[in-house]
């Protein structure tokens, strides 16, 4: 008797694509029994694959069986008894179906929800194809309208392109079976194509009528409008259509130009501001001045809103502004004090009510136009109330308002010291007014 114990070979087990259970024998030489321990043959991969497959299909077949008998929880009983009663009572309020808003938004709604049921869900569904007649219906409605509107429109400007894209659009949602409703559907592309024809030529004709960006003032914000304007037109083409812009290298040359001129425009309105002279001086105040300083704000307004951040002495034409019209308001009162205190020095109203103009002069505060003056009571009686306003003319000669002021209880031979008043907002050309007050009324 072999005493050695037989062995499996596992490299070539292996090599056989099987799997090995041990066929050793290990008796025991004290151990007269010769029966083998317990074997079991090899079993091939694809033979193991596949019995797991079938229990997988079985698995599969039970579940199909028994799931809808597998009861349904409360809250997936009534969202479809929902949908159900949705899909059974939405009708159109509207005999046009296409413009009832209010459909439409309860379709979209019912079939987003049943959209959103699983497959099991959706079986018990029964009325889900009055959900597709209804949506079928609807569509058709739409495709009969949209065909309508395409065959009365027969607008081709510019500005209708983007009505024209939006038929495209509408038709384009329509499923293939109904796309056949749309008769005219081909005058869609049909129009497009003219209207983005007729978009090229008129940039062309737009950027031959840019003006000369190499001249500094015409760097205006107004004009940067005009090259954004054709650069809008121009997205709205295709290759094939831009093309037909036989100008576009003017365009961009002209776009290069611009921000060249409009740092030049900067540069000289800083230079302008810095050379303003000093509007506290009464010497300075003209006419030639005031028109100097208005065109160099005018010049500031045209710019772009980036352009006029890089004006870094804003505030000092601000200023100059503001000096100018306190110096003019100050120049103005002074000329005119005297002849008012002479005028009013002993001025008897309609009533026979007698003062005397002891002071007058003007001033600017808050936007608002101030003619202060001290007027003594030598009527010889107490005023109960009086009240007093002047008219406020523009360099012109204009009327543009009038100052009022008013005091109670004026004793005799006691002084008031009045301030008429006038807003004038941002109103700053208020160079002259009346050298006496226009309404002086006082009663016992």
């Amino acid at each position: 008797m072999n005493n050695e114990t037989p062995k499996t070979e596992i490299a070539s087990a292996v090599s056989q694509n099987e799997i090995i259970v041990s066929e050793n024998v290990s008796p025991d030489q004290n151990n007269i029994s010769k029966k083998p321990f317990l074997r079991l043959k090899s079993i091939p991969i694809t033979r193991l694959i596949g019995s797991i497959f079938c229990l997988f299909i079985i698995f599969c077949g039970i579940y199909t069986i028994i799931n809808p008998f597998i009861p349904l929880n409360d809250e997936q009983k009534d969202k479809i008894l929902s949908i159900r009663k949705q899909i059974d009572t939405i009708e159109p309020s509207d005999e046009n179906i296409a413009n009832d808003k209010i459909y439409a938004h309860l379709l979209e709604t019912t079939k987003n929800n049943y959209d959103e049921l699983s497959s099991d869900e959706k079986a018990l569904v029964k009325n889900s194809h009055t959900l597709e007649i209804k949506l079928n219906d609807f569509e058709v409605a739409k495709a009969k309208a949209l065909n309508e509107t395409i065959k009365s429109n027969n607008s081709l400007s510019a500005k209708d392109l983007d009505t024209w894209l939006s038929y495209r659009k509408s038709y384009d949602e329509i499923s293939d079976k109904n796309k056949s409703v749309v008769t005219d559907s081909e005058k869609i592309e049909k129009s497009i194509e003219t209207i983005k024809n007729q978009i090229a030529a008129d940039c062309v004709k737009a950027i031959d009528n840019l003006p000369n960006f190499t001249n500094a003032d015409n760097a205006t914000s107004e004009n940067y409008k005009k090259i954004e304007n054709i650069n809008v037109s121009l997205s709205k083409l295709e290759d094939e259509e831009k093309s037909k812009v036989t100008n576009y290298n003017k365009l961009n040359q002209a776009s290069t130009n611009f921000i060249s001129s409009e740092e030049k425009l900067v540069a000289n309105i800083i230079k302008q501001i810095d050379n303003l002279p000093d509007f506290t001086n009464e010497d300075n105040i003209d006419k030639e001045k005031k028109k100097a300083l208005d065109n160099i704000k005018s010049k500031y307004n045209s710019l772009r809103a980036d352009a006029q951040k890089r004006v870094t002495n804003y505030s000092k034409l601000t200023k100059a502004e503001d000096d100018y019209t306190s110096t003019v308001a100050k120049v103005t009162a002074d000329k005119l004090v005297e002849e008012l205190k002479e005028k009013q020095k002993n001025y008897i109203d309609g009533n026979g009510w007698a003062y005397v103009v002891e002071e007058a002069r003007s001033s600017w505060k808050n936007n608002t136009f101030h003619i202060k003056g001290i007027i003594r009571n030598d009527s010889g009686q107490n005023a109960r109330y009086a009240s007093l306003s002047f008219n406020i003319y523009d360099s012109n000669k204009n009327l543009i308002g009038s100052a009022y002021d008013n005091v109670s209880n004026w004793r005799n031979g006691t002084t008031w010291a009045y301030d008429a008043t006038f807003y004038a907002g941002s109103y700053s050309d208020m160079v002259y007014y009346e050298t006496r007050p226009t309404s002086f009324d006082a009663y016992k």
